[in-house]
């Protein structure tokens, strides 16, 4: 029923290894299209089997039955090697198509249904011609026609998509392109031979050729370091980890990047390969300039309203001990840790009732702009003010209503102040306001304003309403003789005294008669 000659110990040998290359691809078929390239291995790996026992059946319903589960083989690994191509590629996008999926599935259901039918109208093989070394020559019917055709269009689609590859991208991702280019090209050929009935008739050498595919791709996978840069199964816990992760190569193209790092710009991993990082993520100033082989770390903000903030680690990736082959780059999303030192520093320099600054800040940049206005000769002003009789609101309606009047003066302030000038509390019922590039008579007229603002201002608690008023003081550097900032706002103080003296709800300036 069996026998064993050369040409079934070249299909056992070369089952051999398929079958050792599908058991690899099947331990990581959970990373990325590592289950096509598994599901292709194991329709090839069936193939070649069925192929072995082609060769050594000696009955012809034996030889019919096996060429059939041959076709099955054949015919369901075509699809699943191209899908694996094209994400390979960076063309996974292409198989969310809904005419993509039904291409896929149409084409070898449809060729499978044709060669197990083929006892009924024998169209695909109409007549089996017994040779010498038990071979037998099956003669192609009119529906071989279509199969042919319809399997050297996904033998395209493979050879296309690898080619693709083979010509963009980094210098990694096109030699791992190569490879496997050169290890379809080979079983091609040796298809092409076949139907050409170029060499033994009746012997299609394709299912042997697999066995220097299968080789083509082990080194692909381990001489070649696939998994290092390009893989084809990369391990589940690189996209499940929250920092972005992008690998670069010498020309800062994008040969690796998980779905953290794509997320970031708002793509997907597929369509940002092969692409310049700087299209994306700008941090060609980071890297310019800087040693290839230096490890750096800086930080970087991304997006417009809803701003992120990344620290950034630049790793170099090293073949051997010196050659630098590209650069391994980490985000690490510091959104939350930046907005927690923004909301401690905001804490930190202003008052939490008001909104404004504490004095502790407002002294420190109003000593640097005293230096730079005594420096420049530039005019500079101080207001400081004053609430009138407010104990006797607090006295009267409560320490509540107080902070009240004391936030409705800061709103007035946040609302009708300049963007050059600081505004802080500055203590009690006490506000001061600096006034870069102003002298003394255009800070009066700022005052009064704000006076003005001020007694208009109400307050309603319950059924009543609460008016209140405030007194302000003036000193400018072009008035009067302060060697110092706190000099210029004692003056002011000064001037705020004699506004009270003189009747309250009013501005006075200082002056140094």
């Amino acid at each position: 029923m069996f026998t064993f000659t050369p040409i079934v110990f070249a299909v056992v040998v070369s089952t051999a290894i398929n079958i050792f290359v599908t058991v690899v691809s099947w331990r990581r078929k959970k990373a990325r299209y590592g289950l096509y390239f598994a599901l292709g291995m194991t329709g090839v790996t069936f193939w070649t089997l069925m192929s072995a026992l082609d060769y050594a059946a000696t009955p012809l319903n034996l030889k019919i039955l096996f060429a059939t589960l041959e076709g099955w083989g054949y015919m369901s690994a075509h699809p699943f090697f191209a899908m694996f191509a094209m994400s390979f590629a960076g063309y996974d996008w292409l198989l969310e198509k809904k005419w993509v999926k039904a291409f896929f599935i149409f084409v070898p259901v449809t060729n499978i249904l044709w060669v197990t039918t083929n006892s009924w109208h024998g169209l695909v093989w109409r007549e089996f011609i017994q040779k010498a070394d038990n071979v037998v020559v099956f003669v192609h019917g009119t529906a071989y026609g279509w199969i042919y055709a319809s399997s050297n269009l996904l033998s395209l689609i493979i050879i296309a998509s690898l080619a693709l590859t083979s010509f963009k991208g980094s210098i990694f991702s096109r030699k791992q392109g190569r490879i496997l280019l050169a290890s379809i090209l080979f079983t091609e050929g040796t298809n092409i031979a076949y139907n050409l009935s170029v060499g033994m008739e009746g012997v299609d050498w394709t299912s042997v050729a697999f066995s220097a595919t299968g080789a083509l791709f082990l080194w692909a996978l381990y001489g070649r370091k696939f998994l290092d840069i390009i893989p084809i199964a990369r391990e589940k816990l690189i996209d499940s980890l929250s920092d972005g992760m992008i690998v670069l190569d010498m020309q800062n193209r994008i040969v690796d990047v998980n779905l953290p790092a794509a997320r970031m710009v708002g793509s997907l991993p597929e369509k940002l390969l092969g692409r310049n990082m700087d299209t994306f993520i700008p941090l060609a100033q980071a890297l310019s300039g800087q040693p290839s082989e230096r490890e750096m770390r800086t930080e970087l903000e991304i997006g417009g309203a809803e701003r992120r903030y990344y620290d950034i680690l630049i790793s170099p990736l090293f073949e051997g001990q010196t050659s630098v082959i590209g650069r391994l780059v980490i985000f690490r999303d510091i959104t939350d840790r930046k907005r927690i030192q923004d909301e401690l520093q905001k804490i930190a320099i202003t008052d939490s009732l008001t909104g404004l600054f504490n004095r502790r800040h407002f002294f420190d940049l109003g000593e640097k702009e005293f230096a730079k206005s005594t420096r420049y000769n530039r005019s500079l002003s101080v207001i400081l003010l004053d609430i009138d009789f407010f104990k006797g609101i607090n006295d009267t309606y409560g320490h509540f209503v107080g902070d009240q009047v004391l936030t409705q003066v800061g709103f007035l302030f946040h609302k009708n102040g300049r963007e050059a000038d600081l505004t802080a509390r500055y203590g009690g019922e006490e506000f001061i306001i600096l006034l870069p590039e102003t002298d003394c008579a255009s800070a009066m007229l700022v005052a009064e304003r704000l006076r003005k603002l001020i007694e208009e201002s109400l307050i309603q608690i319950g059924n009543n309403l609460i008016r209140f008023t405030a007194s302000f003081g003036v000193a400018a550097i072009d008035g009067a003789n302060a060697e110092t900032f706190d000099q210029l706002v004692s003056q002011a103080d000064q001037a705020l005294y004699e506004a009270k003296r003189v009747g309250r709800n009013r501005v006075a300036c200082y002056r140094e008669e």
